[in-house]
């Protein structure tokens, strides 16, 4: 539940800085309203309109455009450091909170993609049209979303940290009972984290 309200708010927020306010403001409103497990589908019906708002009508996430060969090599990207660090603190990946296909080794590095997802959007928004070549630059560039920031924590922290620290926090959710404990990313505009 707290994974996919923090999505749903990640993407209210990349719509806001992409100067889709209503939409935006309709997706926080909606993220108030997912329970447990979101038996209501709350992910899904935001997910409809967040892409379109974002995209435009003719979009759709079965097409194999230029958006969408930009968005799959960036949630891979995101996909591969989660799965590492998942692995780095002792976890099977294949053991997902709500992913729980047996034919996925990634079930729960697909649970904790998902805030972060929006990431990618925003760059992909931001950077790509439609005459856009997929080469190396964007491959690169797409790769160095691990360093921009987002807020954890109350702090800015590269994507990378910021993995960690949700991965962390995981640990100390289960050893406490209490999933309030799992910290989340949120959004903030796009900027390459500096370390002081």
């Amino acid at each position: 539940q707290r994974i996919i309200i923090q999505k749903i708010l990640n993407q209210a927020k990349v719509l806001k800085l992409s100067d889709k306010a209503i939409m935006g403001e309709y997706l926080e409103n909606l993220s108030k309203n997912v329970n447990s497990g979101d038996t209501s589908n709350k992910e899904a019906i935001a997910a409809k309109g967040y892409f379109v708002s974002l995209f435009g009508d003719k979009f759709s996430r079965e097409y194999e455009d230029i958006y969408n060969i930009a968005l799959n090599y960036g949630y891979a990207i995101l996909r591969g450091a989660i799965a590492r660090a998942i692995v780095s603190y002792g976890y099977i990946p294949s053991v997902g909170i709500h992913h729980k296909s047996e034919l996925n080794n990634y079930n729960l590095a697909d649970d904790f993609i998902e805030p972060f997802r929006p990431i990618v959007d925003l760059w992909v928004k931001t950077n790509i049209d439609e005459k856009t070549e997929f080469n190396k630059y964007i491959r690169a560039e797409l790769v160095n979303l691990l360093n921009v920031d987002v807020k954890i924590q109350g702090k800015k922290q590269s994507v990378t940290n910021a993995i960690n620290i949700m991965i962390g926090s995981y640990t100390t959710a289960i050893n406490q009972n209490d999933y309030k404990k799992i910290q989340l990313p949120e959004i903030i505009p796009l900027q390459v984290h500096k370390y002081e």
